[in-house]
C-alpha cells in the first residue's frame, strides 16, 4: 500500500505531457489551482474514485453514464480519459489517465485514490465490495435522471399560458404525474 501510495504521488507531481490535439486546453493548464474534493459532487467522486480503483467496472459505467452527466469539470475530464483509454482498447490504469489529463486532476485523481481526503461518502457507497458500489452509484445516476427529467416537466409547465396551452399542459401533467410513480428506488448498498 506505501509503494502504490509513493508510486501515484510520483505520478501526480510528474511533469505534463506536450499538449497534443486530444488533449482538451483546459486540462493542460499548468497555473490551476488545486481542487478540493469537497467541493465536487459527491456522487460523481465515488464513481471517479470507483473507476479510478477498479477499471474493470469501467464498460458498465461507460455504458450507463454519460459524460455530461458528471457535474464538475474536473471529474469529467478524468471519466472523459479513462472512456477515451477504453474506446481505444487501452488499459484505464491510473498512470494512462494521467498521462492525458493536467496537473491540477493527475493531483485529483491521486488523492481520490489515496483516500487521505475529506470528502465523506456520498452515501451511494461505503465500504462495500466493488459490485455493490457500482450498483448503488448507477442507481444514484438512475434518480439524478428521473429528478431532471421531473424538474424540466415542471419547468415547461410553468412556461406554458393555461389558456392557450390547455392541451400540453394537460399532457405534462399526466407525464409528471406518471413519471412520480416511475421513481426509481434508491439503491443503498449491503452495508448502509
Amino acid at each position: 500500500l506505501q509503494r502504490r501510495l509513493r508510486d501515484l504521488r510520483r505520478a501526480a507531481n510528474a511533469p505534463s505531457p506536450p499538449p497534443s490535439e486530444s488533449t482538451p486546453a483546459a486540462a493542460t493548464d499548468t497555473t490551476a489551482r488545486p481542487i478540493a474534493v469537497t467541493d465536487l459532487d459527491p456522487l460523481d467522486v465515488d464513481l471517479v474514485r470507483l473507476t479510478l480503483d477498479q477499471p474493470q467496472f469501467l464498460p458498465s459505467v461507460r455504458d450507463q453514464v454519460a459524460l455530461d452527466e458528471v457535474l464538475d469539470p474536473p471529474l469529467r475530464h478524468l471519466l472523459s480519459a479513462a472512456y477515451d483509454l477504453h474506446d481505444q482498447g487501452l488499459d484505464p490504469s491510473f498512470q494512462n489517465i494521467a498521462s492525458r489529463v493536467g496537473p491540477a486532476e493527475r493531483a485529483l485523481a491521486a488523492s481520490l485514490l489515496s483516500g487521505f481526503d475529506a470528502q465523506p461518502s456520498s452515501g451511494w457507497v461505503r465500504s462495500a465490495p466493488g459490485e455493490e458500489k457500482l450498483d448503488a452509484l448507477l442507481g444514484g445516476y438512475e434518480l439524478r435522471r428521473w429528478r431532471r427529467r421531473l424538474a424540466a416537466i415542471d419547468a415547461e409547465r410553468r412556461r406554458l399560458d393555461p389558456i392557450t396551452d390547455s392541451e400540453r399542459l394537460a399532457q405534462l401533467r399526466r407525464e409528471g404525474l406518471a413519471l412520480q410513480h416511475q421513481r426509481p428506488r434508491a439503491r443503498k448498498t449491503s452495508t448502509s
